[in-house]
């Protein structure tokens, strides 16, 4: 995808400090990661996650998969610019 068209899909920021429904119970009810719900939420793929926020898929597949992993939290702020939310959207438990 050309990054012109990645800027403007993805330009939109989500309001702060509101979680959307789907999200909510995606996460309480389903047990999906946080990271993952908000990633698809967003309609990103990992990849597009990966280049917007400078982590790795490989790891962003690793948060997305494991419920006893803990990411560091400068590679959660990472992904939380990127996907134009708060730290604290992600880390709501």
């Amino acid at each position: 995808m050309p990054y012109d068209k990645f800027i403007a899909k993805f330009s939109e920021p989500v309001e702060q400090g509101l979680i959307p429904h789907d999200i909510v119970v995606r996460h309480t009810e389903h047990d999906v990661p946080l990271v993952k719900c908000w990633r698809e939420h967003l309609g990103m793929t990992q990849a597009e996650l990966a280049l917007a926020s400078g982590v790795q898929q490989p790891e962003i597949a690793r948060i997305e998969s494991s419920i006893d992993y803990t990411p560091r939290k400068t590679t959660l702020e990472k992904l939380a610019k990127a996907m134009r939310i708060s730290l604290d959207q992600l880390l709501v438990e």
